[in-house]
Formats: structure tokens, sequence, C-alpha cells
């Protein structure tokens, strides 16, 4: 996501040096047209005083000329403007375009982004409640454990019981029995 801020960033960057430098050619251009037109009023000026001395016909034919010329001028530079505004437009355009997407991107990486957090917030929790679950089961299993040997060592406490009882009733049914030998 980084990544792509940093290529709209840097993208509007070079829109706008590439927007200003196309007006800096632009000016350029212009001045060096309005340069010429200048130039070569100046030129058709000092023609028309040195064609005036010489001959009307003449100079009425290097006056219209000239002023073609000037009117071609004219034209091609409002030609190229307009080419150059048009050429500014699209770039502009295309830019819009570019940066539309590029912000379009983030949201829906930022979209996905909180989404992938969210389902691992949940599968957390749900991890915690499975881990407890566990817990309980091993508590559970542990205590039925201590219960069952708790139960096996009473049974086994009440079979020695009993095989001590019969023991010492059968010591003392003998004992019994050889002192009545003992006695005749």
């Amino acid at each position: 996501m980084e990544k792509v801020e940093a290529d709209l960033s840097r993208s509007k960057s070079v829109r706008e040096k590439q927007s200003k430098e196309f007006s800096w050619q632009l000016e350029e251009l212009k001045q060096r047209y309005e340069q010429q037109i200048v130039e070569l009023k100046l030129e058709h000026e000092q023609e028309k005083t040195h064609l005036f001395q010489q001959h009307n016909t003449e100079k009425d034919s290097l006056v219209q000329e000239h002023e073609r010329e000037i009117d071609n001028l004219e034209k091609q530079l409002r030609a190229a403007i307009v080419e150059h505004e048009n050429q500014s437009q699209e770039w502009r355009r295309r830019d819009s375009q570019t940066i539309a997407e590029l912000e379009s991107q983030v949201h829906q990486l930022r979209e996905e982004l909180i989404q992938v957090n969210s389902q691992r917030k949940q599968q957390l929790v749900e991890l915690g409640l499975l881990r407890e679950e566990e817990k309980q089961r091993a508590l559970c299993d542990h205590e039925a454990t201590v219960n069952k040997l708790k139960a096996e060592m009473e049974r086994i406490k009440l079979e020695f019981q009993k095989t001590n009882a019969a023991e010492m009733e059968h010591a003392v049914e003998r004992v019994g029995c050889l002192s009545f030998v003992y006695v005749f």
C-alpha cells in the first residue's frame, strides 16, 4: 500500500513537472514567433521605405507578400498554441485518470487490509476459545483420571482389608486350635 501511495505521489510530481515544462516550452515558442513577427514587420518597414523610393507598384507587391507571410506565421502560431493546449488537456486528462485509478487502488487495498485484519482478529478469538475448551477438557480428563485412581486405591484398600481380616481370622483360628491341642 505504501508503494502504491509513493507511486501516486511520484506520478503527481512528474505530471506537475511536465505541465510546467510544457508551459515553459509554449511560452518560449510564443516569444520566438512574436520575435519573428516583430523582425518581419521591421524588415517590412525597411523594405517599404526603400521600395517606395524606387517603384510604388513593386513596393505594394512586396508589402502584400510580407503581410501574407505575417498572416501565415500568425496562423501557424495560433495553430501551434491550439495544438499545445490540446496536448496539455490530454496530458491533464490522462493524469487525472491515472491519479483516480491509483486512488481507487489505494482505497481498495485499505478495504482489503481492514477485512484481513478483521478476519485475523476473529481467528485469534476463535483460537482463544478453542484453547480454553482444550484446557477445560484436559482439566476434566485429569479430574476423571484422579477420581479413577482414587476409586482404584479405595478398591485395593478394601481388598487388602478383607484379605487382612481373613488372614487374621485364620490366624486366630489356628492359634485357637493350637491352644486347644496344647491344653490336652
